[in-house]
C-alpha cells in the first residue's frame, strides 16, 4: 500500500491532482484499478491513507491502562512518528492535503470518524459501552492538538521533527 501511495504521489508531483485518474495509478503501480478501489477506495484515500495508523493504535492500546488518556495519545503519537521514514511520508502527504480542496475534504472526514473511533476506546477502557461527554471532549482534543502540531511541523523547517512539535502542542494541555 505504501508503495502505490508513493507511486500516486508522483504522479500527482508530476501532474495536477484532478488530470490523475486511478486507472493512471494503477498503470504506474503494476496492479488493476480494482486493487486501488480495494486498498484505497478513492483517490483522496490514495494520499490521506496512512500506515501508521496501526502504530499508533498498537502503542495506544499499550499505553492506555496505564497512563491518562491525553498522555497515552501523545506518547502513541511521538514514538509512531519518530521514524525518519513515516515522517517524511507524512510531510509529503500533508502538502497535497493542504493543496487540494477534496483531499483536505477527506482527511477532515477521516479525523471525524478516528476521533469517533478514540472516543470509544477512551469509553472501553473507562468500562463504558459508548463514549460519554468527557470521551467525545478528550478525543476530540486529541485530534484538535494533532492537527495543529501537524500544520505547525509542515509549515516549520524541514529539520523540525514531528514528535517535539507533537510534545510542545500537547504542552498546552497537561
Amino acid at each position: 500500500m505504501r508503495e502505490l501511495q508513493s507511486t500516486a504521489l508522483d504522479l500527482f508531483e508530476a501532474a495536477a491532482f484532478d488530470t490523475v485518474t486511478i486507472d493512471d495509478v494503477a498503470a504506474a503501480g503494476g496492479v488493476s484499478a480494482s486493487t486501488i478501489y480495494r486498498y484505497f477506495g478513492t483517490k483522496e484515500n490514495l494520499v490521506i491513507w496512512d500506515g501508521a495508523d496501526r502504530n499508533i493504535t498498537d502503542e495506544l492500546a499499550e499505553r492506555i491502562g496505564k497512563q491518562p488518556p491525553l498522555i497515552a495519545f501523545r506518547d502513541s503519537l511521538m514514538e509512531a512518528f519518530s521514524d525518519e521514514e513515516t515522517s517524511r511520508a507524512l510531510r509529503r502527504r500533508v502538502g497535497f492535503i493542504y493543496a487540494n480542496p477534496p483531499v483536505h475534504a477527506a482527511a477532515i472526514e477521516q479525523d471525524l470518524k478516528d476521533r469517533d473511533a478514540l472516543a470509544a476506546g477512551f469509553a472501553l477502557v473507562a468500562g463504558r459501552k459508548t463514549p460519554s461527554i468527557v470521551d467525545d471532549t478528550l478525543a476530540g482534543v486529541c485530534m484538535a492538538t494533532l492537527d495543529a502540531a501537524i500544520e505547525h511541523w509542515h509549515d516549520a523547517d524541514p529539520d523540525e521533527s514531528l514528535p517535539d512539535m507533537i510534545r510542545q502542542a500537547f504542552a498546552a494541555l497537561v
